[in-house]
């Protein structure tokens, strides 16, 4: 990776920028546990617009930590967080729980 850039930094939205190569960018996302899911949303909807260049043909590939429970999809902060990454062409490959309850 021959770029390590912190793009963003907000209460609710932690981001950094890594490029892979000429044709991948990597960004890292997180979202600590005590913010507002739904501020974190709003937030990562913009990041995620000013990121994207429909002139470029870069990979874009998202990861990180959320702290979002996506395996209650009907809950409305998960289904709210979903529809924004499905709006920018990003896809969820987390379908289960990644840590173990207490």
């Amino acid at each position: 990776m021959d770029q390590y850039l912190r793009d963003f930094d907000e209460r609710d939205l932690e981001t950094y920028n890594l490029t892979a190569d000429e044709c991948n960018r990597v960004y890292t996302v997180y979202r600590p546990p005590s913010t507002c899911p739904r501020e974190f949303i709003q937030s990562l909807d913009n990041y995620l617009t000013n990121i994207q260049n429909p002139s470029t043909d870069f990979c874009h590939i998202l990861i990180g930590d959320i702290n979002i429970d996506i395996s209650k999809p009907k809950d409305d902060i998960p289904i709210e967080y979903l529809n924004v990454l499905y709006s920018h062409g990003f896809s969820s490959y987390i379908n289960n729980t990644t840590r173990e309850e207490n």
